[in-house]
């Protein structure tokens, strides 16, 4: 089914309609990138800039714009043309597309953006829900779908939730006054004056008289600045890789300590083996002169020892 065909099946144009240039050359939506008959996003965060003190976001909400009249066609157009069920007050780019188009006056055809709207909800699956409010039965009608199913094969959906005055008040479209009337167009946060200025007492007069209070100047108290301690480093992760290097790092340690201790143990025997050799040798000399036996010649000094001590080194 062509787009053509598709508006005269939900009856939003006539054959007549369809066949004019204004049915193709009407807006059709928001693109990334710059497209024939469509607008860029740039083009919705200008319009937002005048409707709301804000600035435009993904995460916008209908409650931030100021005109309660446009906050209550923004909550006509989520329940019906582009409706959806994750609430009424958020701000999506199909909704402020068509809320530029009213406002602004900019042609629009209405059967592209309701088949993009049904397109969407069409990627969920089994599962997709349509929330257009009355629009689904009429919808239907045009499309000959009870003529073809049974009303009783059909699976029956929630009731449908009217809108009530309490939820137009909640929503800050209407003021809770009798009469009812339109909320004031909200002109932007509203500022603290200085005082002694006439805006101070102009605001001072309008609070009621039991409600005033004098004024009474603060003196605000210097305070030192509190010295916070820096906080440790946090240590490095435990990893595998980080185990196994403290782990090589503790036995090269041990190894250095035990091949330390050897060599120092080692030093200490050679010098006892030294010691015990001359207390031998002077000992065996002392026997020999007593019993006045010239020592044999292997015993005359040498230049080095048979531990390489020299011979000046008996004294």
């Amino acid at each position: 089914m062509t787009v053509p065909e598709f508006a005269v099946a939900t009856q939003f144009y006539t054959e007549e309609e369809v066949r004019a240039p204004e049915f193709i050359n009407s807006l059709q939506g928001v693109v990334k990138k710059q497209r024939k008959f469509c607008v860029p996003k740039s083009e919705l965060a200008r319009f937002w800039s005048t409707i709301s003190r804000v600035p435009y976001a993904l995460g916008a909400v209908a409650s931030d714009i100021t005109d309660p009249v446009l906050r209550y066609i923004h909550k006509i157009l989520v329940a019906t043309l582009v409706g959806r069920g994750e609430g009424d007050n958020k701000v999506n780019q199909v909704s402020l597309f068509c809320l530029m188009c009213m406002v602004e006056q900019r042609p629009v055809n209405l059967a592209t953006v309701f088949a993009m709207y049904i397109k969407r909800l069409w990627r969920g699956g089994a599962g997709a829900r349509i929330y257009c409010g009355p629009l689904i039965t009429w919808l239907a009608e045009s499309l000959g779908v009870f003529e073809r199913y049974p009303a009783d094969k059909m699976k029956k959906g929630p009731d449908p939730c009217l809108m009530s005055v309490r939820d137009l008040q909640s929503a800050a479209i209407i003021a809770r006054t009798d009469p009812i009337t339109w909320e004031p167009i909200r002109e932007g946060p509203q500022v603290q004056p200085p005082p002694g200025s006439g805006a101070a007492e102009a605001m001072q007069g309008a609070v009621p008289t039991r409600c005033q209070r004098p004024y009474v100047p603060r003196i605000r108290q210097d305070i030192l600045a509190r010295q916070y301690p820096l906080a440790q480093p946090r240590p490095d992760p435990l990893t595998l890789d980080s185990l196994y290097d403290f782990m090589q790092a503790g036995f090269d340690e041990l190894r250095m300590f035990v091949d330390d201790q050897i060599s120092g143990f080692r030093h200490e025997v050679l010098a006892e083996i030294v010691v015990g050799q001359r207390r031998l040798d002077d000992g065996m000399r002392a026997i020999m002169q007593g019993i006045r036996v010239s020592p044999p010649p292997s015993w005359q000094p040498s230049e080095a020892g048979p531990s390489g001590t020299h011979a000046g080194d008996e004294d």
